[in-house]
């Protein structure tokens, strides 16, 4: 038949065809009808069902969805230990059903990898008495055999379409309680110890970094050990940290992945980057000082979802704003839902790779900064980099890294002020000037979004002008020798 299980010795099966959650249905048998070890509730479906931290466990048609009842005479801390059998078991069986070729590997505490996308979890739940005696535990399980949910926050999958291979159900079932039948019995007579072993020898991410989130904080490190209680052992700032419960964000493939968030008056760009600087993806989303850090990750995750990058991936965050209003949400984007403290760009801590001597120096915007670092990041210094925003800026960084923006101050190795190099040229010239410590001077006209090197005998070095040389030329009543039209390294003007 196609639901008939065999069952190992001690164990009662109960199959129902649909309920809210099969660990809440055996919890309740066991307060009120007060029923033996054993006991085994197999729903096809679940209405309600759930997962660590009250999260939604998808429960549709064709997956397993199981709860089983132990009653160990250990206290609460030692019975938590059962809440490794379940994916062991999984495993066990997966192996026994498919063979020993897949990836199949364990997430602390309670999940179930297959080629490092999520097949199955745990969920444990117990009773206490008064002395501290466990009363009961039910160790309720889930696994994908021909379905799974889209658009989690961690990749998921199932058994069909990774081995593409039809599995029974019920001969998955029946594997899968008599090998947790077995553990459950080596655990009562041997402890943990050889738990534990076979829990480590599967273990994802184990020698790696990973981060993981402690109620509000976070903390990264290199996961070392399990605990012979079961604790996960991270080594931070080389001493042993030992984490009991928590929330894992492990670097899938070793992929460090950057979050770069640039928040501007009218749009806030979002971006991740790889370790070796390669773009991955970029959306944009209107500004609005009113969206919180929630409505920003529900927008978010689904979109980078789509281009395969999820929350685990990212390690850490950057963020640049120049409205101060989006920066406490967009820092808890980062720290709730990535779970990495972001760096701010400007932030006195923050070492930009640039000497920064102006005036007031917490005054300058963070968009301003990164135009600064990147251009000296990708072309030889001294230079000069223009930005054609709301309002056209320009920004100096000299052969030594000093950074210099103060209008109406001296430019360092520059010979003179804005206001001193735009009167040594004609009155009709309506944007800035400055000139360079080689003689040249370099003019915008704000109104043509128009810049120019002009050398002292009046010759064009470089230009960027949308609307013709000639009006460069009336602008400046220079005569013009045409020396090339391009700026250097064709650079347009999104690029500057």
């Amino acid at each position: 038949m196609e639901h008939e299980v065999n069952v190992p010795s001690g164990y009662h099966l109960v199959l129902l065809n649909s309920i809210g959650s099969t660990n809440d249905e055996l919890k309740k048998l066991a307060i009120s009808e007060n029923v033996s070890e054993g006991r085994v509730l197999w729903a096809l479906e679940q209405t309600a069902g759930k997962g660590r931290n009250g999260r939604e466990w998808v429960s549709n048609l064709g997956n397993i969805y199981l709860s089983v009842l132990f009653r160990p005479k250990c206290s609460s801390y030692i019975a938590a230990q059962i809440g490794f059998l379940p994916a062991i078991a999984a495993l066990m069986s997966i192996d026994a059903m498919v063979g020993r070729s897949l990836e199949i590997r364990f997430k602390w505490p309670n999940d179930l990898l297959l080629n490092l996308k999520k097949v199955g979890g745990t969920l444990i739940e117990t009773r206490s008495g008064k002395d501290g005696t466990v009363d009961w535990v039910v160790a309720g399980f889930g696994l994908n055999l021909t379905n799974h949910p889209e658009q989690t926050s961690f990749p998921a999958t199932c058994l069909r379409l990774e081995v593409n291979k039809s599995i029974q159900i019920n001969k998955m079932v029946e594997v899968y309680l008599f090998n947790l039948a077995k553990l459950y019995n080596i655990w009562q007579k041997n402890g943990f110890g050889p738990i534990r072993k076979k829990w480590l020898a599967s273990a994802h991410g184990l020698n790696e970094i990973i981060n993981v989130r402690l109620g509000s904080n976070y903390i990264s490190g290199i996961f070392r050990d399990l605990d012979e209680d079961g604790s996960m052992v991270l080594e931070t700032d080389s001493r042993l940290t030992k984490i009991t419960a928590g929330e894992v964000y492990y670097i899938e493939g070793n992929r460090h992945l950057l979050l770069a968030i640039d928040a501007g008056n009218t749009n806030i760009v979002f971006a991740v980057f790889d370790a070796n600087g390669d773009l991955l993806g970029e959306w944009r989303a209107a500004s609005n000082s009113n969206r919180t850090a929630d409505e920003f990750a529900v927008w978010l995750k689904q979109l980078m979802a789509q281009d395969n990058i999820y929350p685990d991936n990212i390690t850490s965050a950057i963020l640049a704003t120049v409205v101060p209003a989006n920066l406490i949400h967009l820092q808890h984007l980062c720290e709730r839902y990535f779970g990495c403290t972001p760096l701010i760009v400007g932030e006195p801590n923050v070492a930009l790779g640039i000497n920064v001597l102006i005036n007031n120096p917490q005054e300058l915007g963070a968009d301003r900064l990164c135009n600064a670092v990147a251009a000296k990041e990708l072309f030889l210094a001294p230079i000069v980099v223009i930005d054609f925003g709301t309002a056209t800026s320009f920004d100096v960084i000299d052969a030594d890294g000093n950074y210099y923006i103060e209008e109406g101050q001296p430019f360092g190795p520059m010979t003179t002020t804005w206001q001193e190099a735009s009167s040594s040229f004609n009155s009709d010239v309506q944007g800035g000037a400055f000139r360079l410590a080689n003689g040249n001077t370099i003019i915008t006209e704000a109104d043509d979004a128009h810049v120019f090197e002009v050398t002292q005998d009046g010759d064009i070095v470089w230009q960027f002008n949308p609307a013709g040389i000639d009006m460069i030329a009336r602008a400046t009543k220079y005569p013009v020798n045409y020396l090339d039209q391009s700026m250097p390294g064709d650079i347009n003007s999104d690029e500057v």
